[in-house]
């Protein structure tokens, strides 16, 4: 991404919204005593695999991962095929940046539920993290073509786009951008990196044209930086 583009991404004060299996933002305390309030239930429910799970992922937002491995592997064994195990398995290997386990546990969770949206976005990302980007790309697409779901984050289409990307798939990424707009709002998020690609992609008329459609996201001064910079890069070309 050129200079200019960063900086463009900068001014226009793009935040892309917090990971959908980001721990909360419980404070540190009240872990404590929500753990140590399920410490109690558990002991006098043994065979809770429900407990198990609850506690396995305030011990995984805790960060203490090795009380949530053992939590999930009870729960686990009190309840076999559980399709909620799995996945907090993958949310767990993904907080470790154990990807090649996320993608095995995601994947075990989609085989007892393959609509689960939470599972094939862990796949995804743990996916792009491997460099695996048409598996990840396949994933992105599963989510966000699931028209019975809430509108997805817009980082899932970001990150979809970043996939395709890197396929050399500039045009679906950029079709997906402007799926991402009709469908969530224009937003520079969307729109700048569009502009990007068509440039990478050597379209610089369609670039120009979208950066006059973004011209709102910019001041004055930006737009017509990146406006002579486009113009440039199309001459050399």
């Amino acid at each position: 991404m050129n200079c200019l583009f960063h900086r463009a991404l900068l001014g226009c004060g793009l935040a892309l919204a917090l990971s959908a299996f980001a721990p909360g933002a419980t404070a540190h305390g009240d872990l404590h005593e929500r753990i140590a309030a399920l410490d109690g239930q558990i002991l006098t429910n043994q065979s809770s695999p429900e407990l198990r799970l609850q506690r396995a992922d305030l011990n995984r937002q805790h960060r203490d991962f090795t009380a949530a491995l053992l939590d999930l592997d009870q729960a686990a064994k009190l309840r076999p095929g559980w399709a909620a195990t799995h996945l907090q398995r993958a949310r767990i290997n993904s907080d470790l940046e154990n990807f090649p386990a996320t993608v095995n546990a995601a994947t075990d969770c989609l085989k007892l539920a393959p609509a689960n949206a939470d599972a094939l976005v862990l796949r995804a990302r743990a996916q792009a993290r491997l460099g695996k980007f048409a598996a990840a790309a396949a994933d992105y697409d599963a989510v966000l073509n699931y028209t019975n779901s809430a509108p997805p984050l817009p980082d899932l289409y970001l990150e979809r786009a970043r996939a395709q990307a890197a396929l050399g798939s500039l045009a679906e990424a950029i079709h997906g951008l402007d799926n991402a707009q009709k469908r969530l709002g224009a937003t520079p998020s969307f729109a700048l990196p569009a502009i990007e690609y068509e440039r990478q992609r050597g379209n610089f008329a369609a670039a120009l044209e979208r950066l006059e459609r973004a011209k709102s996201f910019f001041n004055a001064d930006s737009h017509a930086r990146l406006r002579e910079e486009i113009q440039k890069q199309a001459v050399r070309q």
